[in-house]
């Protein structure tokens, strides 16, 4: 068994390089479920539903030109028509074991450009989906 660990991952958003503010990412592809349980049946049952593909990133706070928030925040808009994010396990070139993950995205909830307690590093989580009609993609070749 190949175990892996993860210690330098490209995250692209709308082509800007965000990997040093970063410091976990997750990538997901699933799909929702649906009850389809019937009178009298005797224990639930599930079919599948919609696909549920998003990505989420934990993020370091940086307010600076060009970083975190300068590239975040102005995607948060009601008229948001997506934008694309990229993410590979390594910031090494794409390869059958260091897959790029793209899609056309939104971000899932906002930005927060404050977060934190007293002496904390200020970091929050990024949720990323899918934008109407797009999907993650994956290629082994950039």
């Amino acid at each position: 068994m190949a175990l892996q660990v993860i210690y330098n991952a490209a995250i692209l958003v709308n082509a800007i390089d965000l990997s040093g503010k970063a410091k976990k990412c997750r990538v997901s592809f699933g799909t929702e479920k649906k009850d389809a349980t019937a009178f009298g049946n005797v224990t639930r049952g599930y079919v599948v539903g919609l696909g549920t593909q998003m990505a989420e990133v934990t993020f370091y706070l940086d307010p600076s030109s060009g970083s975190v928030i300068q590239t975040l925040r102005p995607l948060c808009t009601a008229l948001s028509t997506g934008f694309p994010i990229n993410i590979r396990r390594t910031n090494a070139a794409a390869s059958t074991t260091n897959e790029v993950y793209s899609m056309t995205a939104i971000v899932d909830g906002g930005v927060d450009v404050i977060n934190g307690a007293v002496g904390d590093l200020e970091e929050y989580n990024v949720k990323f989906a899918p934008y109407i009609g797009s999907n993650w993609t994956v290629a082994t070749t950039s």
